[in-house]
């Protein structure tokens, strides 16, 4: 927790994990961008021109946008806590709450997903690999890492 560490100690560590969070930003939105454009493109394409002999217009966006699909699934920048140097967007959690910190976290249940006790916020993980909360904090040492969140 923030409590360990030195307030110089914990300033740098949010300057040393500050790039690593904007790469992240700019993969996700970068990501997301890709993603819209294609399937805008493909929709478009069917909608219009779509011929019976014109299948590549059908086909080469559908190639696309599953290329962009693994991109995004693989593509992932890692995340790694500058103080205990635990990567922070594997699909593991442990004591603290990577949203406020605090080390009320609760394991979940076999339905129901890890959940902060004193946020509320569930730590649910998305299909294609990303999250439904944002990392602030590190879940290994619960050092605050970002305001905005990655």
């Amino acid at each position: 927790m923030d409590d360990h560490y030195s307030t110089e100690d914990c300033a740098r560590f949010r300057e040393m994990f500050a790039p690593q969070a904007e790469r992240y930003r700019r993969y996700s939105r970068r990501t997301l961008a890709m993603v819209v454009i294609v399937f805008i493109e493909w929709v478009a394409a069917i909608k219009l021109l779509l011929k019976p002999r014109d299948f590549w217009i059908r086909d080469v966006p559908m190639i696309l946008f599953f290329g962009i699909f693994i991109y995004g699934l693989f593509g992932e920048p890692p995340l790694e806590c500058p103080a205990c140097h635990h990567q922070l967007n594997s699909r593991e959690l442990q004591r603290f709450c990577p949203e406020c910190g605090s080390d009320q976290l609760m394991m979940g249940g076999w339905l129901q997903p890890p959940r902060c006790g004193s946020c509320g916020k569930k730590m649910r993980r998305r299909r294609s690999g990303g999250f439904y909360y944002k990392i602030r904090a590190c879940t290994f040492c619960g050092i605050h890492l970002d305001d905005k969140g990655a």
